[in-house]
Formats: C-alpha cells, structure tokens, sequence
C-alpha cells in the first residue's frame, strides 16, 4: 500500500513496480518501462539527499549520462511516506559492468579523468553528514566501539593496522592540497554499457569532497592486477605518477578498507549478527590490497614508460 502511495504523488495510480536488486544502501523498483523509483535508506538525510540530487543536476547539465530525479505532481523531489523517502528517476538504458572484470579497464580510468574535471566544477555545499574524506577513516569516531569487539586476535589486527594506515595517511595528506568532489564508488558496476559505448553512471550516494585520487584507488581495489593497474594507466595517460601519488594510492586502498570495519563494528555492537562476517571480509580486503600492492605499482609504472 505505501508504494502505491507514493507512486499516486506522481500520477502513476495504475503502474504495478517491480523490485529489482535492493543494494546495501537503498531499495530500487522499476516503474513500467522508463522508470525507477528509489527507497532511500533510513539513515539518509534530506540534506545528503538533496546533495547527491544537485550534484547529478549539475553533471546532467555538462552533458553527462546520470540519472536526474523526476519532480512529483506538487513539484517535490523526495516523496516521503511513513517516515522513509523516495525519488522517482528515469531508466537509464544499457547493462551494468562487472567490479571484478571491468570491460574496458583503460579507458574506465580516462573516464573517471574527465568526470573528475567536470566535478570540480560542480558548485554544490556538502550537508554535515557528507562522506568523510577517505584518508580520515581511521579517526572515525566508530574506532571507539572497537572494544565491543570480543574476538581477541581479529581485535589485536585490527588495531595494529588502524595504528600503520593512520600513520600513513598522515604522510599521504601532508602531500600537495587538491580536494575536490569525487565520486566515492568508482567501478564498472556502476557503470552502464549499451553495445561497446558507456550508457549511464550510478550511484553518487558517496560523492563527497576529496583527494581525486581516492577514486583510482577505489576502482583499482577489486579487480585483478592487470586490471587495476589498467584503470590507473588511462587515468594518467602518458605522464608517470610520482611517487607521493604512488603511495596515496596505497594507502587509501588500505582506508578504505578499514572503513568498511569501522561501519560493520558498529552494526556488530548494535546487534547485528551478518556483521562480524563483514569485519573480517574488510580486514581480508585489506590484508589484499597490501600483498598485491608491489605487483600492482609496478604494473602501473610499466605500463606507463613501457
């Protein structure tokens, strides 16, 4: 009955929607054939709302294929029912790439070079509860909870790499200023193909002011060596990264990581009994990315002068 609802804000009294894959953050229903109606999740602020919307309204404007929330009947772009809200967004056409496997790796990374050129453009203010920029995780206030965690030996791990990357990421940031909005989730599966040409962009539920090279990381994070260090390759194009860059990488991969700990500790302490298994498949992502991590900087570096 609440769908319904919500659907008859925008006239659309006699569409049935289909649920499609929840995600982890929000819901998502197809609404005949052009459109997608979102449940946002219940700790998504109208403020971190109506920035993620601005912000797409402004790429939308440059010319980029993102998805631009459809005003209701009273001209309202967040619907709210039952204390949940949603927003109503035209279907973009094309089928989702593949974390893991990105088809077009290279040029994956020119193109998060030429929205980042686009994204600091973009005149939007970030609401309070904005995403953290990642070099921070490690002061994440959740790090306080982090003694409700009874397991003794993943305890101990974990607090001697909070202890290393919080030691690197201030080596990392003492480097040349240059924030800006990023993107926060770079990878293929946020990223929509129709025959061999990009479609559509996904999910600015992370952007938020940052080290552009916190994307690379992000989208060199999950893929196989070859891979990943491909997507750094087209974001630099000809020129080598220095070695500052080199190790910025690194250690945002590493933050990252520890950022998905840190918000499954406190689910953990809250109750959740899923959590623990993601402590540790954070902390197995971690301890990933730091054995990979020789291979992967000198793929790049090949890659390049080769």
């Amino acid at each position: 009955m609440t769908l319904r609802l919500v659907l008859a804000a925008y006239g659309l009294e006699n569409v049935r929607p289909y649920r499609i894959d929840a995600g982890r953050n929000n819901e998502h229903w197809y609404v005949g054939a052009g459109l997608v109606l979102r449940r946002y999740g219940p700790f998504r602020s109208d403020a971190a709302i109506d920035y993620e919307h601005a912000i797409v309204g402004q790429l939308r404007e440059r010319g980029w294929p993102v998805a631009v929330p459809i005003p209701s009947d009273a001209g309202r772009m967040v619907v709210v029912d039952d204390g949940r809200r949603y927003s109503l967004f035209p279907r973009l056409v094309g089928r989702r790439g593949s974390p893991r496997r990105p088809r077009q790796p290279r040029e994956l990374g020119r193109l998060l070079g030429r929205l980042h050129r686009d994204l600091a453009a973009v005149s939007v203010t970030g609401p309070p509860d904005a995403f953290p920029p990642i070099l921070e995780m490690p002061a994440d206030p959740a790090w306080q909870r982090l003694d409700a965690l009874d397991d003794p030996v993943l305890n101990g791990l974990i607090r001697r790499k909070l202890a290393e990357v919080r030691t690197a990421a201030g080596s990392a940031a003492s480097g040349p200023p240059g924030v800006q909005l990023v993107h926060g989730d770079w990878h293929d599966g946020n990223i929509l193909y129709q025959g061999g040409s990009v479609s559509g962009i996904l999910d600015f539920d992370f952007a938020h002011p940052d080290l552009p090279l916190v994307d690379v990381a992000i989208a060199a994070l999950i893929p196989e060596v070859e891979d990943s260090a491909q997507i750094a390759i087209g974001y630099f194009g000809a020129r080598a990264p220095t070695e500052h860059e080199l190790d910025l990488i690194a250690t945002a991969q590493r933050a990252r990581a520890l950022g998905h700990v840190a918000f499954f500790i406190g689910r953990h302490v809250d109750g959740d009994h899923g959590a623990l298994d993601q402590i540790r498949l954070g902390i197995d992502l971690l301890l990933r990315a730091e054995q990979r991590w020789p291979a992967l900087r000198a793929a790049i570096l090949s890659g390049i002068t080769g």
